[in-house]
């Protein structure tokens, strides 16, 4: 009979199936890696894309933010608006100025309200 030392062939394989699966573990997280940088670089991607879209709006609120608000930049106000209106939700978020805009629409409604030099007081 041929003598097999069981035991031994037993600690052999299992050491094998442990090596086997360390590699495995290492594969399985090599592709998770990949995957969150791929992940990463189009949310990354996205991103930009929201940011630059934003900046054009940004731009053109910048043109009256801060300033005097008069009803000769009603066109510019509105033009940022409807330009605003136009962006993605994600680019909307972007635009870091908006509250700027929405102040410059509160103004001009007030300076539309009001009344002007040449209007005749009403009688009643």
């Amino acid at each position: 009979p041929v003598f097999v030392d069981r035991p031994r062939i037993g600690r052999v394989c299992k050491l094998q199936i442990v090596a086997v699966e360390q590699v495995f573990v290492k594969f399985l997280i090599r592709i998770a890696e990949r995957v969150v940088v791929r992940k990463l670089d189009f949310f990354s991607a996205a991103d930009q894309q929201a940011q630059a879209e934003a900046q054009t709006v940004i731009d053109a609120i910048n043109q009256f933010a801060g300033q005097e608000i008069t009803l000769d930049m009603r066109g510019m106000i509105e033009s940022a608006r409807a330009q605003f209106e136009q962006l993605s939700d994600a680019a909307k978020s972007k635009v870091s100025n908006y509250s700027a805009l929405e102040a410059a629409e509160i103004r001009l409604r007030e300076l539309e309200s009001e009344p002007t030099e040449g209007d005749a007081p009403v009688e009643g």
